[in-house]
């Protein structure tokens, strides 16, 4: 339970807050370290309608517990309580679509391209390959700390997620982004605002029902 505690009143500071900017602000992070590390994939995933972001929101506010395999789960929670990083977790999101950049650019089209982000946590058994590949990326923190600047700023505003590239099909207003995330985690049953306990415990709570 202390470690829990920790884990959501530590290292992940801010993202059960009502307005969810702190994790709509790393969510925008990591979709331009994204950009940075897989740009043509990235093009071509928006050129499908598809947002590579779209599970970000899920990964960060559950850290992962609902998405990894629990061995997995284990070992980067443990790397998170111990480097207090939650940047930890920027690393497993791009070590995922590192592993995975193969299948998303075979995608013959939307659904399909969805169907590999949406299950490619699920099938990531390796924990050890998985961790191992997250840590062993290269990630400038001074670059990671001015994102996350520009981000809050730009979540903070009343145009939230305008790409810090420009992309004006980006761009929605922060009430819609804040009700879309809680409509996601209602609609998976994580409807956990305000308690942020219900959303990491989802999934040990479903295996004990079971």
């Amino acid at each position: 339970l202390l470690a829990l505690v920790d884990l959501v009143d530590g290292v992940l500071t801010g993202y059960f807050a009502d307005d969810l900017e702190a994790m709509q602000a790393d969510a925008l992070v990591v979709r331009e370290l994204l950009f940075s590390a897989h740009p043509a994939l990235v093009e071509r995933l928006e050129s499908l309608g598809v947002e590579c972001t779209c599970v970000v929101p899920q990964y960060l506010m559950c850290a992962f517990v609902n998405s990894l395999p629990w061995e997995a789960v284990l070992r980067v929670w443990d790397v998170l309580l111990f480097t207090q990083d939650r940047g930890v977790l920027f690393r497993i999101i791009m070590a995922l679509f590192a592993d995975n950049a193969k299948a998303l650019a075979k995608a013959g089209g939307a659904g399909e391209a969805l169907q590999v982000i949406q299950s490619m946590a699920a099938r990531a058994f390796d924990a050890s390959a998985l961790v191992d590949h997250a840590l062993g990326l290269t990630l400038d923190a001074a670059r990671v700390a001015t994102l996350r600047e520009e981000c809050a700023e730009r979540v903070a505003s009343p145009l939230a997620f305008a790409s810090l590239r420009g992309d004006p099909a980006s761009i929605a207003t922060k009430d819609m982004l804040t009700k879309a995330v809680r409509q996601e985690l209602k609609d998976r049953g994580l409807d956990s605002i305000g308690k942020p306990w219900a959303c990491l415990l989802y999934t040990s709570d479903a295996a004990d029902e079971g």
